[in-house]
């Protein structure tokens, strides 16, 4: 799937509107954008303020050629409880086909 530069730029602004508002509304959240001397995106930061925001995190690792552990995916929630779980493994089983 291709976007063009205005969809693009569409979903850039999008997410600085989403970041800045999380660090709005949870305590303790510090967020960045990393952009080029072009000002396109290259990379985000995002550190949640997890001080009474969640109840529930989960956390989904592979391994590599190597046996190396990395992360995949990452979510929260504010229940512990088998909906949540169920919701989060949903999302991955989209990203990852």
């Amino acid at each position: 799937m291709s976007f063009s530069d205005i969809e693009h730029e569409e979903r850039f602004n999008n997410l600085l509107v989403y970041l800045h508002n999380l660090e709005r509304t949870n305590l303790h959240t510090h967020t960045h954008i990393k952009t080029d001397l072009m000002d396109r995106f290259q990379a985000c930061f995002l550190a949640i303020g997890w001080r009474g925001l969640t109840k529930n995190n989960f956390v989904a690792v592979a391994k590599d050629r190597n046996n190396q552990t990395f992360r995949i995916a990452f979510g929260m929630a504010v229940e512990n409880n088998l909906d949540c779980c169920t919701w989060f493994l949903m999302r991955l089983k989209e990203s990852f086909g």
